[in-house]
């Protein structure tokens, strides 16, 4: 399967995944989490090659998660704002960063490139997966997913396709 198919398929990971395409979109994202709003700056901070920094700063627009103001009287000044559903990305993007914390270092100092404070609160700001409903912490261990019926069905013709794919190219 193509990378370009993965927006039709039936899966909320693939769509998501289509959308944010690759590595350097993280960055691009951590840039506008940062409050780094211009292209020039982006790009100076990510040492993306200007013409990838337009392509993929032109799908986050297409997709809904930034949008690009000019100021009339400057429109080469254009500022690079995160959606409501650009902004909805923080906690996948902060857990991406804790996990990176943990598994990436080490640091220097033993402290991790950014350091997150619970605004208010005078303490650091560790964010974890909790159940909405009893508000308890949730790990993937303690987690159930169900598969819905379009999805399975999905699933088995997927897999019956690439078994005779497989038996396609072996001869068998």
């Amino acid at each position: 399967m193509r990378r370009t198919q993965l927006a039709e398929e039936y899966c909320s990971i693939a769509r998501a995944g289509a959308q944010l395409v690759d590595a350097w979109t993280l960055m691009i994202l951590r840039e506008l989490f940062l409050s780094n709003r211009s292209f020039e700056g982006i790009r100076q901070q990510t040492g993306m090659a200007p013409a990838s920094l337009a392509a993929r700063l032109g799908g986050l627009e297409e997709a809904g998660i930034l949008e690009r103001r000019s100021p009339k009287d400057k429109p080469r000044k254009a500022q690079y704002l995160l959606t409501e559903k650009g902004l909805e990305l923080w906690p996948a993007i902060i857990a991406i960063k804790q996990w990176g914390d943990k598994w990436f270092g080490p640091w220097a100092d033993d402290q991790p490139p950014v350091v997150l404070e619970h605004k208010g609160r005078d303490h650091p700001l560790v964010v974890q997966v909790t159940c909405a409903c009893c508000g308890e912490p949730v790990s993937a261990n303690e987690s159930l997913a169900q598969v819905s019926p379009v999805f399975a069905e999905r699933r088995n013709e997927q897999q019956k396709a690439a078994k005779a794919a497989r038996r396609e190219e072996t001869g068998k």
